[in-house]
């Protein structure tokens, strides 16, 4: 399960030819690249941090994600929905995880949530 989940038809190929390459699987690379990063670069704040988030807006619906195999792809995949909104901060980011036991082997499965907002340039050079 990767982060782009919904990608376009004409990227669901494996071979392209040079002109489609050129014309159609760069830029959607290079845009997805460059979402990666701003994924990675979002001012996230966790649920326990009400003190510094209480005047942020949170009017739009919280994004959810389920079954991740670790708790930093969970918080990437939240931060990478929230910057294909158009959104620069998370808040009141929650990350569960539960046990999971199959014989003798255990491990965790990670579900988060966190409600995306635009967070003013003053509280992004304090984050």
């Amino acid at each position: 399960m990767g982060l782009w989940d919904q990608r376009p038809s004409y990227l669901k190929e494996s071979v392209f030819c040079y002109n489609c390459h050129s014309e159609k699987v760069a830029p959607a690379l290079e845009r997805y690249d460059q979402q990666i990063e701003d994924a990675k670069n979002l001012s996230v704040f966790f649920d326990n941090q009400g003190k510094e988030t209480r005047f942020l807006s949170r009017k739009e619906k919280a994004v959810t994600v389920e079954r991740m195999p670790d708790r930093e792809e969970a918080l990437l995949k939240l931060a990478f929905q929230a910057v294909l909104l158009g959104y620069n901060g998370l808040i009141d980011v929650s990350i569960d995880y539960e046990k999971v036991k199959n014989g003798g082997y255990q491990t965790h499965i990670y579900r988060g949530s966190g409600i995306p907002t635009q967070l003013p340039d003053r509280k992004l050079a304090r984050s």
